[in-house]
């Protein structure tokens, strides 16, 4: 009998745990989330900017290269705090999007790819998605654009996220994003929006 309310114990308890992890964060709005921060290489940087913003009360973290910019040049936001790593619930990995808005102000035919720092902050997760392939770049020209890519896109084994990778396919003009997110919602909702 002690076996049996110990083993329900335990589910109860794991499944509260997993349901209070799998809860929308928000990475970036004013201030990044704790622990998390910008950096840039090969000439690439993140800077923390008050124009443009999509919302009051909002800032926006601006991607950009200087003239020395160099091939393969990107830009990073990250945690190495192991209490800073997101963790995503295996179970609700079909729900978990990484979702932005992006604003750029000049089309130079800029695209970027993205790739996720996986739970370890060293390695990546394998899959690398187009910026360009989950919105219309066009429509971001001088306008807050929103994006919404699910994390299965990266790898179905996505546990744990401690960064998110931007590298530039050439040198472009600065590129604006905000309300950086991993977001949990059904993929009917997400289907009817695009």
């Amino acid at each position: 009998m002690r076996t049996a309310k110990t083993l329900l114990l335990t589910l109860v308890v794991g499944f509260a745990l997993t349901a209070a992890y799998a809860q929308d964060v928000t990475l970036f709005k004013k201030y990044p989330y704790k622990g998390w921060y910008g950096s840039g290489w090969n000439g690439a940087k993140v800077k923390i900017v008050t124009e443009p913003t999509p919302e009051k009360e909002v800032k926006s973290m601006e991607l950009s290269c200087s003239e020395k910019v160099k091939p393969y040049a990107g830009c990073v936001f990250r945690t190495k705090r192991d209490s800073s790593i997101l963790s995503i619930p295996g179970e609700s990995l079909n729900k978990a999007f990484l979702t932005f808005k992006v604003y750029i102000k000049k089309d130079e035919g800029q695209d970027v790819t993205i790739q996720l720092l996986d739970g370890s902050k060293k390695d990546k997760y394998p899959t690398k998605v187009m910026l360009s392939d989950f919105t219309d770049l066009k429509k971001a020209l001088n306008n807050w654009v929103e994006v919404s890519i699910p994390l299965i896109k990266f790898s179905d084994k996505v546990t744990g996220i401690s960064g998110i990778m931007f590298r530039f396919n050439r040198k472009p003009a600065p590129i604006f994003l905000s309300l950086i997110k991993i977001e949990y919602k059904s993929s009917d909702k997400e289907e009817s929006k695009q």
